[in-house]
């Protein structure tokens, strides 16, 4: 007799390739939509803080929560709750999945909560003085940078708790094929964070420490935003119930054995994040290297969250299922597909994205009167060259992580990112002397490829048939047409190099994306066939 659920289950349109591209596609595409007024909010900062004193501060203070952020609202939680309430929903029925998600939900408030208030107990138990000697070496005023960090991150460490609250939702939400709201809930924290920048900026002319300040109690009003639009989807798909505590659950234990490893496994990236932003902000021997790191990773973020991210989300449900199924070969196909896709973006994307890095930093954050200057831009171009080297190797790593949870399979991530973390402090500091901040990020874009490398060639141990046979002629094609679009825009940029900023970038991003896409077309790329058929039929 066919399980409870498991119908519907298997005709959910995100368990098959097409059904993975479709929500890829819709969760990319409101993640346009996001990134867009996160461009317009990242202007904005630059455009008030540049890349001083308050900047530095205040990006430094929310490195905390953003971690969290990622490693529990779209990393570890999600992937290690999703197989399990697949499960639930597939073999025992709604009622036992509704019961898992009550427990798990309150488990976490109650550990999210304490472990918020642990780290406000640790930043205040430390010696002010002692937190100003870590700024000594970048800033000529240590004790007041000190001072207004530790009053940010006070308001922007509890953060974390929606944030995270957020990411269990929204992975209840994507396992029964809903992808809207979830994909949405950025929106609201960067209209939330735009309104402050305005209000606080332009009308009520607030400037550094104070508008860090005024900004850190917006984004607290907007985590609490983000979580009530998630309710109306829970109830459409009947899944809204109160939290509950269930320390004792076999299935709430069962998630949160998962997750812990999974924190390490999943997080490399954003832990070398972290690392960087810390070394950043206290070794490089200039004030706001932290601000210039993360105007830059920013810019890295958008693409990644456009090709990556938005297709790692879509395929973690569909791997799950075909991993409780055990169909290995349908799985290892799902994630050749994946990747092939990942691939014909970020490969372009990311050459694209280093050879025309200072226009676009130029145009976008350097204007009249604002405080962020043509040197920064430069500065951080560099430093956005590196990281876009490493962009389709933590697509990669993002989409084999995922295989390896739906396998159940916490042990692997996790031994590979404790070397890689390691691996990654140790190249921060034979390169920061040298090469500054732009050091920091060569480091993070090694250590991305070797994860990469090191997760999907552990496919084979897991039963799962390896995938290389498909994707490296696939990688071989889409570089060699990138290649070719790189001489167009280098021709281009030596052409424009006198023009206006916003003339070297476009004619140039514009030509040269017509000189990848066109002969894709025209030559009947597989992988362009792929994307076009799978989006046609679904």
């Amino acid at each position: 007799m066919t399980a409870p659920g498991r119908d519907k289950a298997a005709r959910n349109p995100s368990h098959g390739g097409r059904g993975i591209l479709r929500a890829g596609a819709l969760v990319s595409g409101l993640t346009l939509f996001s990134r867009v007024l996160g461009l317009a909010r990242d202007m904005l900062m630059a455009q008030f803080l540049g890349r001083g004193a308050a900047a530095g501060a205040f990006y430094l203070a929310w490195v905390l929560p953003n971690l969290f952020r990622r490693l529990f609202g779209e990393g570890a939680l999600a992937a290690a709750f999703i197989p399990r309430f697949h499960k639930e929903w597939d073999r025992r029925g709604p009622e036992a999945a509704r019961l898992l998600f009550a427990q798990v939900s309150g488990t976490m408030l109650l550990f999210l909560s304490l472990l918020a208030l642990l780290g406000l107990g640790i930043l205040w138990a430390v010696p002010l003085e002692t937190l100003a000697s870590l700024f000594s070496r970048s800033t000529s005023a240590p004790l007041s940078y000190a001072r207004l960090f530790r009053e940010l991150a006070t308001l922007l460490l509890p953060y974390m708790v929606p944030v995270c609250f957020l990411g269990l939702l929204g992975g209840a939400l994507q396992t029964r094929g809903h992808f809207a709201l979830p994909a949405l809930a950025p929106v609201v924290l960067n209209l939330f964070w735009i309104a402050c920048l305005l209000l606080g900026g332009w009308i009520l002319g607030y400037r550094g420490g104070k508008l860090g300040l005024f900004l850190a109690v917006g984004i607290l009003a907007g985590g609490a935003a983000q979580v009530l639009l998630q309710v109306p989807a829970l109830a459409r798909k009947g899944i809204l119930v109160l939290p509950r505590l269930g320390l004792k659950s076999e299935g709430v234990r069962e998630v949160g054995k998962n997750m812990a490893p999974a924190v390490l496994g999943l997080a490399v990236f954003q832990v070398n994040s972290l690392l960087d932003q810390v070394m950043a902000a206290t070794l490089v021997p200039e004030v706001g290297g932290n601000a210039v790191l993360f105007y830059a990773n920013r810019l890295f973020q958008f693409p990644l969250a456009l090709i990556g991210t938005a297709l790692a989300v879509a395929s973690l449900p569909a791997f799950a299922a075909k991993a409780q199924r055990g169909e290995m070969e349908e799985l290892s196909s799902l994630f050749a597909l994946s990747s092939r896709t990942v691939l014909f973006f970020a490969i372009p994307a990311a050459l694209g994205l280093g050879l025309l890095a200072y226009p676009l930093l130029s145009l976008l954050f350097v204007h009249p009167g604002g405080r962020f200057s043509f040197a920064d831009a430069m500065e951080t171009a560099r430093v956005l060259q590196f990281l876009a080297a490493g962009l389709p190797f933590v697509c990669l790593a993002q989409l084999a992580t995922r295989v390896h949870y739906a396998m159940d399979d916490f042990k692997s991530p996790v031994r590979a990112g404790t070397i890689l973390v390691g691996l990654n402090l140790v190249l921060n500091l034979l390169l920061v002397g040298p090469l500054g901040v732009a050091g920091l990020a060569l480091a993070t874009t090694t250590t991305s490829f070797l994860l990469a490398l090191a997760l999907v060639g552990r496919f084979p141990r897991l039963g799962v048939p390896p995938a290389w046979r498909e994707m490296l002629p696939s990688a071989g094609r889409i570089l060699l047409l990138s290649l070719g679009m790189g001489g167009v825009i280098l021709l281009l940029r030596a052409w424009t190099a006198s023009s206006p900023s916003w003339v070297a970038l476009f004619l140039p991003l514009l030509v040269g994306g017509a000189s990848f896409l066109l002969p894709a077309a025209l030559f009947h790329l597989p992988e362009w066939k792929l994307f076009l058929r799978a989006w046609r039929k679904g």
